[in-house]
């Protein structure tokens, strides 16, 4: 899954719990947008590390 697709996908379940986090709708937005800005800085190291823990649950 790409970047892109995963906001897409996800998006408005983060800003969700985000409202929960912090009780307002504002400042869930920041803090989803904070969070993703740093998610997307790493997402291919991120994709990779899923992939390999997901194929070692498969293993076991």
């Amino acid at each position: 899954m790409e970047f892109e697709e995963f906001v897409q996908a996800r998006g408005q379940a983060l800003l969700r719990y985000g409202h929960v986090l912090t009780g307002n709708a504002e400042d869930a937005a920041d803090l989803v947008q904070e969070a993703l800005l740093k998610l997307g800085d790493t997402w291919t190291r991120a994709q990779a590390l899923a992939c390999s823990k997901r194929g070692k649950r498969d293993e076991d």
